[in-house]
């Protein structure tokens, strides 16, 4: 009887301690479970994610939006997919949306103005949610219809430029300058309003502006040949078909002798000698916020836009290439400089 009643208690212990035990591991993937949901992933659920972009230069923010999604617990490759074929040409923009959206994709991020309102214009019926990293002004180009609340399927950041600010530091960082060359797309919305609040900033500067209508890739090309021997400076403006071909801006502007300002920090890796704009990379990253904000059920008509900052970058390289010594006080101000 005694022996019975042992195994007895035996058994009752046993089934304690299994219980204990499957109530620990229970506990344990809850846990797991609730910390990814708090960092955004949901190993549950698979993500397709379209790209689409017109400029090369910007691809630090597909980088950029890649490592945000990342830390939010979006892992490439278990639970999401980019498919991005590379920067395309304006001519092929509305082929390549199509095919994202023949794809089935989730959502679209856009890469600068021009691929927005073409993603935005392919997906009004179907209403496939868009975030464009980044445009210079959504509002005067269209893309949305207020920062605040967006509307429609679509939602994105703001470059946050500071093109007045910008156009101030070329004349701060070459001070004797007085003709500026500005090339710019007619087409294009940013461009435009761009240098309509530039005119009265440069004639308080002292500023004549130089202008070249510059409508597709051949008359980009033909005004860097042409370049007039008399300018002082080339401003690039917030405009992907001019700032596609930033090396060349360059080179002729180090065989001239002259400074340069792009309407991006990568304009400034590239060669260019200053800018006061934002961080590719960074801005990638911030629309990631979006990005996972709407695969968890947010509407991007309801998400306001963000705004990438602006910062002052500098290239000594350039600087001594065309032989421009840059104030120590100016360089302080600087956040980024690139000195080889």
């Amino acid at each position: 009887m005694l022996k019975n009643k042992t195994n007895l208690y035996l058994l009752l212990a046993a089934l304690v301690v299994v219980v204990v035990a499957v109530g620990v591991l229970v506990a344990v993937l809850n846990g797991d479970d609730e910390e990814e949901k708090k960092e955004g992933g949901d190993t549950s659920k698979s993500y397709t994610i379209g790209i689409v972009n017109i400029a090369a230069v910007i691809n630090p923010a597909i980088d950029g939006l890649k490592e945000g999604m990342a830390e939010k617990g979006y892992t490439e490759g278990k639970n999401i997919t980019y498919i991005y074929n590379g920067a395309v040409t304006r001519d092929n923009l509305p082929a390549e949306v199509q095919s994202l959206i023949d794809q089935k994709v989730d959502l679209i991020v856009s890469v600068t103005t021009q691929p927005s309102l073409e993603a935005k214009a392919q997906t009004a019926d179907n209403q496939i949610p868009v975030v464009f990293a980044t445009a210079t002004d959504p509002l005067a180009s269209g893309i949305v219809k207020d920062l605040v609340k967006p509307g429609e399927n679509v939602t994105g950041v703001l470059s946050g430029q500071g093109e007045i600010r910008r156009l101030e530091w070329l004349k701060t960082v070459a001070p004797d300058i007085k003709r500026v060359y500005y090339p710019y797309n007619p087409n294009d919305a940013s461009p435009m309003k761009t240098l309509e609040e530039l005119k009265p900033v440069a004639e308080t500067l002292g500023l004549e502006f130089v202008l070249v209508e510059t409508p597709d890739e051949a008359a980009v090309l033909d005004a860097i040949a042409n370049t007039p021997t008399d300018v002082d400076a080339i401003f690039l403006g917030p405009d992907s078909l001019v700032g596609a071909k930033y090396a060349e801006w360059v080179a002729k502007a180090t065989e001239l002798k002259i400074p340069t300002s792009g309407s991006s920090q990568a304009h400034v890796a590239g060669g260019v000698l200053c800018s006061y704009s934002y961080s590719p990379f960074e801005a990638g990253k911030l629309s990631a916020t979006l990005v996972a904000q709407i695969l968890e059920g947010a509407n991007p008509g309801d998400l306001p836009v963000l705004t990438a900052e602006p910062q002052f970058s500098i290239n000594l390289v350039t600087a001594n290439a065309i032989g421009l010594e840059i104030p120590e006080d100016v360089l302080r101000q600087a956040t980024i400089i690139i000195r080889e």
